[in-house]
């Protein structure tokens, strides 16, 4: 019985981590149509490292999409080939859970073309809701880490917070009543009680969510305090 709960144990640690491990990898997604527009079916795609030299080939689908999953950070090539159309060059730069898109128009033989896709961090990326940041090794120079804990420089990726928010106090005003009767001559008694936790019903409300990437910013989700509610009892003394 012991090791069964052991076990149950350890399975809801494995799944809870799971669900709040963010991929620090990226990943490439994009189509590839013709000059008129048209989805470009079966053509080779290779997605090579220019860091390590790591190349993964794939292909475009009917719908002439092609996904590209699970890339470390750095540098990377894009070739394309199809029968029937100039090969195609490109270079992107892929940063810490990052989800780019990127679209290929091939162009018909006898056309070359080659293109650079530029690596400045957008605005707002629209492709995906992971957030990551690439620390280089000018930062790690120039920023002081405190008491030489590198494990700090993990704060410079992390969204800010809002801190120091306060929200009222909680007071419950909590009321008992009770009536003790006696019978049978004394020797019996009989004891009716009655309570009334959060006797008025007053809302504590817990702070309000301060995580400027969630969607729920600003808003107060939770209650601190239970509603009233109302306890009966009875007892018999003898």
């Amino acid at each position: 019985m012991l090791c069964r709960i052991c076990a149950t144990l350890v399975l809801i640690l494995l799944l809870t981590a799971g669900a709040y491990a963010q991929e620090s990898r990226g990943t490439i997604v994009g189509r590839v149509t013709d000059p008129s527009g048209s989805v470009v079916p079966r053509a080779t795609i290779k997605i090579t490292s220019v860091q390590t030299g790591v190349t993964s080939t794939l292909s475009s689908n009917e719908r002439g999409s092609y996904y590209a999953p699970l890339l470390n950070f750095g540098l990377y090539t894009i070739s394309v080939e199809k029968e029937g159309f100039r090969p195609f060059t490109g270079e992107v730069r892929v940063q810490v859970g990052d989800r780019l898109e990127v679209n290929i128009r091939l162009q018909v033989s006898g056309v070359s073309q080659t293109v650079e896709v530029e690596d400045d961090t957008p605005l707002l990326d629209t492709a995906s809701g992971s957030i990551g940041q690439v620390i280089d090794s000018r930062q790690i120079t120039d920023l002081p880490v405190p008491h030489g804990n590198l494990y700090a420089l993990v704060q410079l990726a992390l969204s800010p917070r809002f801190t120091g928010i306060r929200c009222d106090g909680l007071n419950n005003f909590d009321l008992s009543l009770f009536k003790m009767t006696r019978v049978r001559k004394e020797r019996m008694g009989l004891q009716f009680r009655a309570d009334f936790l959060n006797a008025l019903n007053q809302a504590a409300f817990s702070n309000p969510n301060t995580d400027p990437a969630s969607t729920a910013f600003g808003t107060i989700t939770t209650q601190k305090n239970y509603a009233r509610r109302v306890q009966m009892a009875l007892r018999l003394f003898y």
